[in-house]
């Protein structure tokens, strides 16, 4: 195991004193500083191989040390201790540079499998750093590391592998999610229809890589079987195949070309072939913490809907990248404080998670639930006019008002919901109008008989259907009928309904 000389930086004692144990337990030397001032200092006196630091520090933070460390040491290795509230400065972190993120309370085997990883990545790159000219291929693969963009990193890679080993032409190929099928997601030296038919006539050696046990380059002399003298692929001879995978997981295939009259792949470009792959696979890990830490940016803790910030997120995506209508429906449910006063918070909380499910299953795969805060909800109906939204929503109340609550706890609670409908673009030009269009419809019911949908009218700030709805018509099959399930209530028996205090 490689033994490395590391920095822990944290205000707590006790959590410096239980890193360090479980560091020094593998042989690496250990010292410890108490913020970040300290940390610094001690990094001028001392070399370091790894600093491990916790986000929330006195007189600095830990995403300020990260940042100067960076500046005053670029290829210093920094992990970084987040709480389980603190995924956004993780998240920064890891943009900064951070090399990887813990999440508290600290897992023994997990943080000495960090530091191994870290350890060995920075050996990988001290040993491939010593000459001169491996510059740039240090530079394109910190480029490739600090990539966070799945798509982004397959012309990184493409490009330094090709630059790096000095290929004529070079084509990241990776199979199509669901299939078999191979295309071509970047290349290098070679158009667009070049790449596609190179990538066609190695399908078969690349799936054998692919497929296969072993993950090291292998070199081959090429026969293409082209005929046309004017083929870009007409004078390639050579060829060195990087399979990029690791412990069961695929990334695709680089296929690297050399034409004739030079030289083939020497065993020195097999060693760089190596290393920028590893660093490939490192980017898609970081690629995979990132999305992982940014899912949980946008998901509710208590019902595992997405959360208002996702909402809003999807909203801009659908005004900004699609030309067809979208719905917001915006509901509350009526009387909810009934609930948490007679029942208890827990019982409220319960309540909260399966309404979410009866809502879920009211809609398309494709549609986002979340949860705004509170009792209140959010309904995105892509490619959804108004007509459409107002029989969702009615279904959606319909459901909600006839459904027996915590039924298998014993309770067999009733509630009802206010809902209001605001459509883009009918109603509403920006995200901004869209939802207050809705929250004001929404807000409206509460005001009136409750258990109600209103729908926003560019007019006026909400208008009420002035008849009962149809329930909508499902875009897939609907839902088996919950076991528990009662009659839907009209608004006016589900309103008597409602959930009250005992006298």
């Amino acid at each position: 195991m490689i033994k490395g000389r590391i920095l822990v930086v944290d205000d707590d004692w006790f959590a410096r004193e239980l890193y360090a144990e479980y560091l020094l337990q593998d042989g690496h030397v250990v010292e410890a500083a108490v913020d970040g001032q300290e940390a610094l200092d001690a990094m001028h006196r001392h070399g370091f191989d790894l600093v491990i630091t916790d986000l929330v520090l006195p007189r600095m933070s830990g995403q300020d040390l990260l940042e100067e460390v960076k500046r005053t040491w670029p290829d210093m290795a920094v992990i970084v201790i987040a709480s389980l509230n603190s995924v956004d400065p993780a998240v920064r972190a890891l943009k900064a540079g951070a090399f990887d993120y813990l999440v508290k309370p600290l897992n023994p085997d997990a943080l000495k499998l960090a530091v191994h990883r870290c350890l060995e990545t920075r050996r990988l790159l001290r040993e491939n750093t010593e000459l001169k000219s491996h510059v740039d291929l240090f530079s394109a693969c910190q480029r490739i590391s600090s990539c966070l963009d799945a798509e982004r990193i397959h012309d990184l890679a493409t490009e330094a592998f090709a630059t790096a080993l000095g290929a004529d032409s070079a084509v990241y190929v990776q199979e199509i999610e669901g299939t078999h099928d191979l295309e071509a997601k970047a290349r290098f030296g070679v158009s667009r229809e070049a790449a596609s038919m190179l990538a066609t006539l190695l399908a078969a050696r690349v799936k054998d890589l692919l497929e296969g046990q072993s993950r090291a380059p292998i070199v081959e002399r090429l026969n293409l079987g082209v005929k046309d003298k004017q083929s870009e692929l007409y004078t390639l001879q050579y060829g060195l195949f990087v399979p990029l995978g690791e412990g069961g997981k695929r990334h695709g295939c680089v296929l690297l070309c050399r034409r004739a009259g030079k030289v083939n792949f020497s065993p020195k470009n097999i060693s760089d072939a190596v290393f920028i792959s590893k660093n490939v696979i490192s980017a898609w890990e970081n690629i995979q913490h990132y999305v992982s830490a940014r899912n949980l940016a946008f998901i509710d803790d208590l019902t595992g809907l997405y959360n208002y910030r996702y909402m809003e997120h999807v909203i801009d995506r659908e005004i900004r990248e699609h030309d067809y209508p979208f719905s917001l429906l915006f509901m509350d449910l009526d009387h909810f404080k009934y609930v948490n006063d007679e029942h208890g918070h827990l019982v409220g909380s319960r309540l909260l998670v399966e309404t979410a499910r009866v809502i879920k299953r009211c809609v398309r795969d494709f549609d986002v639930v979340s949860r705004y805060g509170g009792d209140e909800y959010c309904v995105i109906l892509r490619r959804t006019d108004s007509g459409e939204a107002l029989k969702v929503g009615e279904r959606i109340r319909r459901s909600i008002a006839g459904h027996q609550f915590l039924a298998r706890e014993g309770l067999k609670l009733h509630i009802t919901t206010c809902i209001g409908v605001a459509t883009y673009p009918e109603h509403a030009k920006s995200k901004k109008e869209v939802i207050d269009l809705a929250d004001m419809a929404m807000y409206r019911g509460k005001h009136t008989t409750r258990n109600v949908i209103y729908v926003a009218t560019p007019a006026a700030p909400a208008a009420a259907a002035e008849k009962p709805l149809p329930a909508a018509e499902p875009a897939q099959e609907p839902p088996a009928a919950d076991p528990a399930e009662e009659p839907p209530a009209s608004p006016e028996t589900a309103e008597a309904g409602k959930p009250k205090p005992q006298e």
